[in-house]
Formats: C-alpha cells, structure tokens, sequence
C-alpha cells in the first residue's frame, strides 16, 4: 500500500510556506485522511534521497520512482524544487524524464548552505493534479574558507587599551563557516590576548589585541585561510579630542602640543612656531575648506612629528591660488616628519603639493599618496616647490601629478635648490596637450637647481612638450646614483627628452641609469642605459652603497631592482 498525496499547481513561494504539510509525503503510514492508492492510481516515491548532510558545491544526487498501479510511466515529466534555496546555477526547480523502468534522476549542486532543505518530486497527473513526494530534510554545510571571502578587520585604539579584531570565514560561496578558532598573526606593535573566538552561525569571530606602544599593526589571517588585513593603529590615550586648542601638551619641543582631529590640525595656522605631534590618524575627508598651514609672509617655522600616523582625505581646490597643499609655505627653521599622507586630492594654480606648496624646511620620512594638480606651474605630491635650504629625505609619492604648464614631478615639481636624498615616486606625471608651456617633466623632479642623491622614479610620464625625463626634466646641478624605469612619452624636440633626464647640463649626472627596455627610449645625454634584467645585479652600480643605503629587492613595479634600504623596514 502507498500513500498518494495529491496538490495542486501552486507557486514555489507556497509550496515553500506549506512544507511542513508535505513533510510525511512518500511515507507508508497511512492515517485516517490519508487516500488509499487504488491499483490504477499514480504513485511517486524517493528511491535515492538526498545524503543528510551535504558540502556546498558538491553533487546532489536523487532518485524517485514514478508508476500507475504496478506500470512504470515512462516519459512523464518529473518537476524537482528544492524548499527555501536554488540548485547551484540559481534556479529553483529542474526537470528530469521518466525512464523505461520507471525512474527519473537528478543530479544537481547545491551552493548555500541551509539546515533542513527538503527535496520535493512533483508529477502531473491526468486530471491536472500533482502528485508529490518529499525528501527527508537533509543539511547542506559551508566548504572550505575561502580567500575571497573571507576577512580580517581590526580598528584604530588607544595604547594600553584592548582592540577587538573581526574576522569573517567564508566558502568561496559566500557561505559562513561556522565553529571555527581562526589563527591570526601580527605585523607591527601589538600582541595577541588569548586565543580568537569559536566563529558563530553568521561565520563570525572575535580577536583581542592590545599594545604598550604607539604604532602601525597590521593582522593577517592565516588559519583557515591566509588572507591580510588593512593596518590599523594604536594612537596615545592622552590626547583629548575635544581638547582647545590642542589635545594636550604646552607647543615646546620637550611637550609639543599633541593633534589627534581635523579641527586641532588647522589650528595649527595659529601657532606657526609651536613643536606639535600627531597622537592619533586625522580623517580630513569631510572637511570642505582646510585652509594651507603658513603662507609666503608667515610660513611654518615650527615642527610636526607624526609618529608614523596617518593624515588622509585632504582635498583642497583652489586653482587660482598658489602655494596649496597641507602646508602652504614651510620656512627654513620649519620641519615635517614621520608622516603618512593618504588619498589627497589637491588642486591649485602654482606651488602645488600633497604635503606643501613650497618648503625651505626639512621633510624627512613623509609618504603621500593621491592626485595633484597645478593649473600654471611647480605641482608635484610631496612639494611643489622646494627651496633653498630645503632638504627631501626617506620620502615617497605614489598616486598622480597633472600640470597644465610648467614644473611638472612625481615627488617633486621643481627643485629651487634644495636636496633630494634617499627617496622615491612611482606617481604618474601628466602634461596635456592643450598646455600653452609645456616644459620640465619627470618621473621625480620636474626641473632640479638643486640636488638629487641616491633616489628613483618608476611612474610614467605623459608631455606634449620637452626638456622630459624619466628621472627629472631638466638637471641644472648634480644628480647621483639615481634611476628611472617609467615609460616617457613625450612630444617635443627629441634633443630635450630622454629616458632619464631631458637636459643635464654638462656633468650634472653621475652614477645614473634608466631602463631602455621599460622606458621606450633608446636614449639619454646624461645616464646609461640598462636593460631590465640588469637592474637586478649589483656589479651593474658601481660606486653605490649597497650595505646602507640601497638593497636589490622588489620594486615597486613588482621587477627585481635596487631599492633603498628602509622601505624593507617601513613599507610605503
């Protein structure tokens, strides 16, 4: 005896809402309202069910067998929906034909995870009812973690507090892994408290990481799966972010005053003498109207030392002034150091810089990142304009520089003097074609009065004009052991473009290369030329100092090059 239950055609949407009802479907337990099947009556049941437990992704394979009385019905049409989730292309039911002896298959994957998924068989019979059966509920489970899904999150906090790191497993479906202890690693300050938490039903656990020191972690997961982290920051409990004018400390050298917001960092407009230190990230994003710390008649004499936190979101757009950047006009006894600068977006008419329009002050260990751009002249995403007396060291640009004129360099936008050492851009550097004035473009420096030492450019560079270079557009003065690698493309006389620099003047290049093969151009009236795999040899740079300023690494163009030496200790 079988039990027939009989439905009619309606939408998935019910059949899911009703399943409780069809759950017994298939079973040999008649009950009192249960209808006897008679011997020419259609009967459909499971042969195969779906195993109880399932991994995403994996194969699910059923059987059912579907008869009139003892007759098998061959070449009916079964119709298989499975309760509350699709197959693994998204659909939500499949059709299998009957075959001779009387059975239809399916074999389908199952890609979401679910508890208690029931698989329902439904046959149309003669009078346009349905005759359905139902699976057993049966689990299907997460695969693996994947790394595509997966994450490991943590916030900036105060030093000696407790920082909760989140972390998300996930199958490569988007499925949660629940009951997981993830194993998490630590680059930077801070140490791990305990052991992370069991993952929860939505994939979820918790990590707990404490410092006693100021400074950059970075987590990485890397059981059961590796994946990294964005860095956060352990900032100084002492700064008040309420506190006026600063968060703490008396503007001395020995007590600086210490800036942990947007609106204490502009105050330093009003104290441009003052020894100050950041305690904490600045987000300046939302901030519409940041006016430039100091000007050409009151410039910044005082000091910032940044702790290696991060100022980001800056966005100025003045492009009739000049002197436009963080700072507008650093003085001589004025210095920057130990500073991220992240995601600018500055826009001004001459002296255009992420960090300062001009300096004749000393920038040391600052890293920008964005776009610049100067509507006449000198933009570049570190400094627009470096001065006399000024000094660049153990510093780097990554992002864009436009200039529509004159002065255009990934670090730099011209080098009035100053000196350059030890640093690095790999920012794009743009000319168009419509600028009237087109001149002085490199990868590093647009046009250099002053000196450059042991540094390098890997950005390409775009100019309609000349005097362009890889490394700088134009070298009035010494540049030393230094390279350039990016592509130059340059439309004026070729006379005044080269791969590394467009005009030196006579002995101005020392110790110098630029890759041919990278670059495009053939040729330099100042550098020599290297192909790109023989960058990667030391022999090929006599005269260098590989034992403390500069090691054969990865670039930041992913090829094997020198690199200075403190990028491998403080990575841009």
């Amino acid at each position: 005896m079988s039990i027939r239950c009989v439905t009619k055609k309606w939408p998935i949407a019910a059949l899911i809402v009703s399943s409780l009802l069809l759950a017994n479907c298939g079973e040999a337990r008649p009950a009192h309202n249960e209808e006897i099947i008679e011997d020419d009556e259609l009967l459909v049941t499971f042969l195969q069910e779906p195993p109880e437990e399932l991994v995403a992704g994996d194969l699910m394979d059923a059987s059912v067998s579907v008869h009139r009385g003892d007759e098998p019905l061959a070449g009916a049409e079964v119709r298989f929906v499975l309760q509350g989730l699709s197959f693994g292309d998204g659909e939500y039911t499949a059709t299998s034909v009957v075959e001779a002896d009387g059975t239809a298959e399916i074999s389908r994957s199952l890609r979401q995870a679910t508890r208690q998924a029931v698989l329902f068989a439904m046959v149309e019979d003669e009078d346009g009812s349905e005759v359905t059966a139902a699976s057993r509920p049966f689990d299907v489970v997460a695969a693996e973690a994947d790394a595509g899904e997966s994450f490991v999150v943590g916030d900036d906090g105060f030093v000696g507090d407790d920082v909760v790191v989140n972390v998300g497993l996930f199958d490569r479906f988007g499925n949660p892994l629940p009951g997981v202890a993830p194993i998490i690693e630590l680059t930077g300050v801070g140490e791990l408290v305990g052991e992370c938490s069991n993952s929860d039903e939505t994939g979820s656990s918790t990590c707990v990481v404490t410092s006693e020191t100021v400074g950059e972690t970075t987590p990485t997961l890397v059981d059961p799966v590796d994946v990294d982290g964005e860095p956060f920051w352990f900032v100084s409990p002492d700064c008040d972010l309420n506190g006026a004018p600063f968060g703490g400390g008396a503007g001395t050298q020995d007590d600086p005053y210490t800036i942990c917001s947007g609106v204490q960092l502009q105050r330093m407009a009003e104290y441009l003498n003052a020894a100050f230190e950041l305690a904490a990230n600045v987000d300046l994003s939302e901030e519409t109207s940041f006016i430039p710390i100091g000007s050409e008649e009151a410039p910044f004499e005082g000091t910032l030392y940044g702790q290696g936190l991060e100022i980001y979101g800056l966005r100025i757009h003045a492009p009739d002034d000049a002197n436009i950047g963080l700072f507008g006009v650093i003085g001589d006894e004025g210095s920057v150091r130990s500073l991220g600068i992240r995601e600018v977006d500055v826009h001004g008419r001459s002296y255009v810089g992420g960090l300062a329009g001009q300096s004749s002050g000393q920038i040391i260990d600052i890293h920008v990142t964005g776009s610049v751009t100067a509507t006449s002249y000198g933009g570049g995403l570190l400094v627009g304009g470096l001065e006399d007396s000024g000094a660049v060291s153990h510093s780097s640009s990554r992002g864009m520089v436009e200039v529509v004129g004159r002065g255009a360099g990934g670090l730099v936008g011209v080098n009035n003097y100053g000196v350059i050492t030890r640093s690095y851009s790999t920012a794009s550097v743009v000319v168009p074609p419509n600028s009237s004035d087109s001149d002085l473009a490199g990868g590093l420096v647009g046009g250099n009065a002053g000196e450059v030492y042991d540094s390098y450019a890997t950005g390409d560079i775009t100019v309609a004009g000349r005097n362009v270079g890889g490394l700088t557009g134009r070298a009035w003065t010494t540049v030393a052991r230094s390279y350039s690698t990016g592509v130059v493309v340059a439309g004026g006389d070729p006379d005044y473009i080269g791969g590394f620099v467009g005009l030196p003047h006579f002995g101005a290049v020392e110790d110098s290369y630029w890759d041919t093969q990278s670059s495009g151009i053939s040729h330099d009236r100042g550098a020599d030329p290297l192909e790109t795999m023989d960058f990667s040899d030391m022999a090929n740079f006599p005269g260098w100092d590989f034992d403390d300023v500069w090691i054969i690494g990865t670039a930041p163009d992913g090829v094997t090059r020198p690199i200075l030496r403190w990028q491998v200790e403080t990575e841009d």
